[in-house]
């Protein structure tokens, strides 16, 4: 149940970050290495975000295995 709750939200959060980077940036709020820079580092964190979950689900699937 959390997984799914984690698998909605991030997407959500991450969709959410990236537009107000870049309306952030349009309206001149931003210059553009600080938008660069926003952005890799939003792209690692929704990756790391991924992979936890992945590790999550074979973890569980592990520990059905065992029992």
């Amino acid at each position: 149940m959390f997984n799914l709750a984690v698998r909605i939200v991030l997407p959500l959060i991450a969709i959410v970050a990236f537009i107000s980077v870049f309306l952030l940036y349009y309206h001149h709020y931003l210059t553009l290495w600080l938008t660069i820079l926003l952005v890799v580092i939003l792209v690692i964190l929704v990756n790391i975000g991924y992979i936890w979950l992945y590790w999550q689900k074979q973890k569980m699937q592990h520990e059905e295995d065992d029992a």
